[in-house]
C-alpha cells in the first residue's frame, strides 16, 4: 500500500531505537522494516553530515540501531516529502525545520514535550 515510504529513524539513544525497531519486526507487515533506517546518531550531527560535501569516499548507511557512530551516515539523501521530529525540543525545531527546507519536505512536524 506504501510501497514508496522510507523511514530514517535518527536517535542517539541506542536502547529507544532497539526497541523500535523490535516493535516494527513484531508487526510483521510484509516489506516494512526493509524500508527503516535506523540512525544511531545525534541529529545536529546528522544534519551537518547531510551538508558536507561528497568526498568521493564509499559511505556507509547502517540499517541497524547497533551502529552509534556518525560515520555511518549516508550522504545520499532520497526525496524527502515529510519530517517528523518528535521531541525535538529547543533549538532541535529549528534544525528540524531548516533541514525540511533544504531538502524540499512538503511538511515538517515538531511535537515537543
Amino acid at each position: 500500500r506504501y510501497d514508496g515510504v522510507h523511514v530514517t529513524v535518527i536517535d542517539n539513544n541506542k536502547s529507544s531505537l532497539r526497541a523500535g525497531e523490535a516493535f516494527v519486526q513484531q508487526q510483521q507487515h510484509p516489506g516494512v522494516a526493509s524500508r527503516m533506517h535506523w540512525r544511531c546518531q545525534d541529529f545536529g550531527d546528522y544534519i551537518q553530515e547531510l551538508h558536507k560535501p561528497n568526498d568521493n569516499k564509499a559511505s556507509k548507511q547502517s540499517s541497524s540501531p547497533d551502529n552509534c557512530d556518525s560515520s555511518s551516515t549516508t550522504k545520499t539523501v532520497p526525496p524527502v516529502d515529510l519530517v517528523i521530529a518528535w521531541h525535538a525540543c529547543g533549538d532541535l525545531t529549528d534544525r528540524a525545520i531548516d533541514m525540511a527546507l533544504k531538502l524540499g519536505a512538503a511538511l515538517v512536524a515538531c511535537p515537543c514535550c
